[in-house]
């Protein structure tokens, strides 16, 4: 198990560092031998049962899509985004240059206070950005 992250286990096999990374339902295994890979999920798979299993250059893994290209890992979570904005209850169009005011660090003691369904929204948008 790795020390800073309980989610990430790592092990050597065959030379090689196997990592496997663990949350809730999505998993990811590395290796650079395939039979170790295909070895490890049969393993995992007489433990959990069925799993889904993906394999190649492109994946999706806790909603971000990766694609390994060349050398070079492509990460987009642009999906996810559009979710959270496709969530706000109010047109978010405008386009600016930074996320805060002048103002930012004012408490304004007239504003008034969100109703009990915004504020739940307000929360489960933050939580999931």
């Amino acid at each position: 198990m790795n020390a800073y992250d309980k989610c990430v286990a790592n092990a050597n096999i065959d030379g090689f560092q196997c990592t496997i990374v663990f949350y809730v339902d999505d998993n990811k295994i590395s290796h650079k031998n395939e039979k170790v890979l295909t070895k490890v999920m049969n393993n995992l798979e007489e433990h959990f049962g069925k799993l889904e299993i993906s394999r190649g250059r492109e994946h999706d893994f806790l909603d971000m899509r990766i694609k390994f290209i060349g050398n070079e890992v492509h990460i987009s979570m642009k999906d996810y985004i559009r979710e959270a904005i496709d969530m706000f209850p109010e047109p978010t169009s405008m386009k600016v240059t930074s996320p805060a005011k002048k103002n930012l660090l004012e408490i304004n003691n007239k504003a008034e206070k969100l109703t009990k369904n915004n504020r739940e929204l307000y929360h489960s948008i933050v939580a999931k950005l």
